[in-house]
């Protein structure tokens, strides 16, 4: 989540800032309701919960890329048999995730 004040932007913690007005930006991630249900049965049924639901292509980047990699800006892309996931971070936030098949 990145906040922006009075249209300056990239200010991640604008608690005790001031300003006239204050603008958030988010990364929305839509997954067919369908595939979570599946999923969440497939896990179930093998003795196993979820705490969270996120894209795999986020996940890689948190595990391939230190904070200083993301915080300039990195592109991850996982060529696979099915399907090709790419995540774009820049400035310690993925801002551009997606999926080709």
């Amino acid at each position: 989540m990145e906040y922006s004040l009075d249209g300056m932007i990239g200010i991640r913690h604008p608690l005790g800032m001031h300003s006239k007005k204050l603008s958030v930006s988010n990364l929305y991630v839509n997954i067919d309701e369908d595939d979570i249900l599946k999923s969440q049965e497939i896990l179930s049924s093998a003795g196993l919960g979820t705490n969270i639901i996120t894209s795999e292509s986020i996940v890689a980047s948190n595990y391939l890329l230190n904070s200083d990699e993301k915080e300039i800006g990195s592109l991850i892309i996982d060529i696979g048999a099915g399907s090709t996931d790419y995540c774009y971070s820049r400035k310690g936030k993925p801002v551009l995730i997606g999926s080709c098949q």
